[in-house]
């Protein structure tokens, strides 16, 4: 059983490395292969974590005590989900948006090679695995942003390499103070190691512990490492659904809560002056990225500081440092996933079939694309908070577990959590207004409703942001049961 992750993981990377070497392929072909090796990864993925298998497979053995090794448990069952769902939703979607686009092998080699990458950080059963798979993440999707060969792309891409290299150095010290001075070397239970050396030097590991924090948050747009994202959101849209919705974001809010629930431990961070700056840093990111949301004329980048802020309402979550806040977090982690991707699908549908990429752009634009904006407007009512769509379920349980920590930090974060909700209302039902009641306007004059590879998607994820809210008690237990807690 445990080869299968090691399967599952090796297919899309073989999808990948097939499309990418054999550059004379029809799209049709392209197309053919690509969705084969998708679908075939995300059923296995669903299929291990749907059996509970908790069989391990060792690739490397460096020592007795550190290898590199995958490992199905609750919190990666979370993460490898969240991949497999919207993985194949994402790629149906590319079809009819990269048809008439060149070098098509490129996209769809690093396209499908970082899946396996994706699924890799959620199978990895210790640290080193993790940052070693993180990494190889970070390789395979710049290609992505790099695609169109522009200066602003080569500018983004050069953006992305360096805050990710920077982000991995302060995430190493973390990663190797974990392996050499915890008692489970890195390997990954709920609790985290007893650090051998917090009684001598707890300056010291709280410091690593906060940098660490960052480093793996520069992933999750972290103030002040977010300026990458945005300028990412030149990439392809499908390739900026994903980084915004699954693969890099959510895989720097999953190392998070590896390092901190599963490394380091909450008894040995909780209370002390390192719990305070991580939690001023996710609070400042929050407005940061609201108030530059509304700022934003350019539809991407105004949807690209919106998952600035939002990150780190995960990340918040993470360091509130409970269980609650553990299950808020991982809650908006799957909520905030299908949210955003349907919200980038309608504004790539938009850069697409109207050629409109600016808000006054819009105007009217909605009884052209009825299709597409009703799904938007139901991914801005959700990720605003109204009930009874599922964004409002993961901030309500973000405010309660910031409640009950019954200090003025947690005050304050519950604050940060209600003005970001009146900016998100701002900038995306500025949006939202435009389309549905504004006179039309020259500049969508030639739009068109998208095909049904774009809204398929976009309507059965419309259709999960409802379901999710309204199933959302089943939901929050059945997370309750992964995590443990």
């Amino acid at each position: 059983m445990g080869v299968l992750l090691l399967i599952t993981i090796l297919i899309p990377v073989a999808t990948g490395s097939v499309v990418f070497l054999f550059k004379g392929l029809k799209f049709s072909h392209i197309r053919g292969i690509v969705s084969l090796g998708v679908l075939a990864s995300s059923v296995l993925t669903w299929w291990l974590a749907l059996s509970g298998t908790t069989e391990s497979f060792t690739l490397v053995n460096f020592t007795s005590d550190l290898s590199l090794t995958l490992q199905l448990d609750g919190c990666g069952r979370i993460f490898a989900l969240i991949s497999a769902t919207l993985w194949p939703l994402t790629a149906l979607y590319s079809f009819e948006y990269m048809k008439d686009h060149p070098r098509l092998h490129l996209f769809y080699g690093f396209f499908t090679a970082s899946y396996g990458a994706t699924l890799a950080v959620a199978f990895a059963d210790n640290l080193i695995t993790l940052y070693l798979f993180f990494e190889m993440l970070t390789l395979t999707t710049i290609p992505l942003v790099l695609y169109y060969l522009t200066d602003e792309a080569k500018r983004a891409a050069r953006y992305y390499m360096y805050y990710s290299i920077g982000g991995a150095a302060f995430a190493f010290m973390g990663v190797i103070c974990v392996i050499v001075l915890g008692t489970n070397h890195g390997q990954f239970v709920m609790g985290g190691s007893v650090l051998m050396a917090a009684s001598e030097y707890p300056f010291l590991m709280r410091t690593m512990y906060v940098l660490s924090f960052v480093g793996f948050g520069v992933k999750a747009a972290l103030f002040p490492c977010s300026a990458w994202l945005p300028r990412a959101s030149v990439a392809p849209t499908p390739v900026t659904a994903l980084l915004h919705a699954v693969a890099v974001v959510k895989a720097g809010a999953f190392a998070v809560i590896r390092l901190t629930y599963y490394g380091y431990g909450i008894n040995y961070i909780k209370d002390t002056w390192a719990q305070y700056v991580v939690l001023a840093l996710t609070a400042i990111t929050i407005l940061y990225g609201s108030v530059q949301a509304v700022r934003q004329q350019h539809f991407k980048r105004r949807l690209a500081y919106s998952t600035v802020a939002n990150m780190s309402y995960i990340l918040m979550g993470v360091a509130l440092m409970t269980d609650a806040g553990l299950v808020a977090a991982s809650s908006h982690m799957v909520f905030h996933s299908i949210i955003k991707i349907v919200a980038f699908f309608a504004a790539g549908a938009v850069q697409h079939h109207a050629k409109c990429n600016y808000l006054q752009e819009l105007d009217g634009i909605g009884r052209k694309m009825p299709v597409t904006f009703a799904c938007f407007t139901v991914a801005s009512l959700a990720l605003v908070g109204i009930p009874p769509f599922n964004g409002f379920v993961s901030k309500w349980y973000l405010g309660m577990a910031a409640m009950a920590q019954g200090s003025t930090m947690g005050l304050i974060c519950v604050i940060v959590l209600m003005i970001s909700a009146f900016l998100t209302l701002i900038y995306m039902f500025q949006a939202v207004v435009r389309a549905w009641f504004y006179p039309s306007c020259q500049a969508n004059s030639q739009a068109v409703e998208a095909g049904p590879a774009m809204t398929v998607p976009m309507v059965v994820l419309s259709v999960a942001i409802l379901a999710t809210g309204l199933f959302a008690g089943d939901i929050m237990s059945w997370l309750n049961s992964l995590l443990g807690v």
